[in-house]
């Protein structure tokens, strides 16, 4: 199984959840699953943003790799995309054909049936970027709880 993070710049939110959902997946000795990510407008090959960096780092995360832009076969390689904003929902609809848009899920509404979006907390204040923490978290353990179900 493939799990893509979408976001826009591949720089916070998604590279985010990436390490998140990777490391609470492996305390859960859940094995075979590829977690990626990419965004929908990334410059491929920029650092990722030094304040996600610090904050993730804080927490145990470890973000790494740079930054990339989703193209069609990411999305077509992928099970599941979990995008952060309905706009990167509707990019990856626009991306891809029909027949995959059933894999297709804003990240809140699949992981905690919410309406909620996951906002960009670039250039914000370091409590915002600890907020958005907390809510990938929150996001991604509900997300182990579906998969260790099945």
């Amino acid at each position: 199984m493939r799990i893509l993070f979408i976001c826009t710049g591949n720089m916070t939110r998604s590279p985010l959840a990436e390490c998140v959902l990777r490391k609470k997946l492996e305390a859960a000795g859940i094995k075979g699953i590829e977690v990626v990510s990419a965004g929908t407008g990334a410059t491929e090959g920029l650092d990722r943003d030094c304040m996600m960096c610090e904050v993730a780092s804080e927490r145990g995360y470890s973000p790494t790799g740079k930054t990339r832009r989703v193209d069609y076969f990411m999305g077509i390689e992928s099970d599941l995309i979990l995008c952060m904003e309905p706009l990167h929902v509707d990019y990856m609809k626009g991306i891809l054909p029909a027949y995959f848009h059933s894999r297709i899920h804003l990240l809140m509404k699949y992981a905690l049936d919410s309406s909620g979006v996951i906002y960009d907390p670039t250039c914000r204040p370091k409590d915002f970027y600890n907020s958005v923490l907390d809510t990938i978290e929150n996001a991604c353990d509900a997300i182990v709880t579906k998969i260790s179900r099945t």
